[in-house]
């Protein structure tokens, strides 16, 4: 079944529609997006007004969706502390197109089946 919205899209809700995600996600990755640096959930958390394992547990899933990018930073104290960032915008926008080309096929698909001659 192909997952189709009638009605007309900003960018966010692209964004949001294309990467399936959640409000939380969508507001950090947003965030990401414009301040265009790697910072660490801590930074992201005061940013936005949200508890830092919120930040974090959203943090986790933007990465399995491989839309944001870790790094680590080692501390000259020792230890170390993960910074994200967004990926590059043509890989991100290569990704959306992929995504929307396979919505494409799908809907093509069952219209295929829909109109089918008998």
């Amino acid at each position: 079944m192909a997952k189709l919205q009638c009605k007309q899209m900003d960018s966010k809700e692209l964004i949001q529609c294309t990467f399936n995600l959640t409000r939380t996600e969508l507001a950090i990755f947003l965030y990401l997006l414009k301040t265009k640096a790697c910072i660490p959930s801590s930074e992201i958390a005061d940013k936005i007004e949200l508890d830092r394992t919120t930040v974090q547990k959203a943090m986790k899933n933007l990465l399995v969706k491989d839309i944001v990018l870790r790094r680590q930073n080692n501390l000259d104290s020792g230890g170390f502390v993960f910074l994200y960032c967004v990926k590059k915008q043509p890989e991100l926008k290569e990704q959306m197109q992929e995504i929307i080309n396979t919505w494409k096929e799908s809907v093509d698909s069952q219209l295929e089946t829909l109109f089918e001659e008998k």
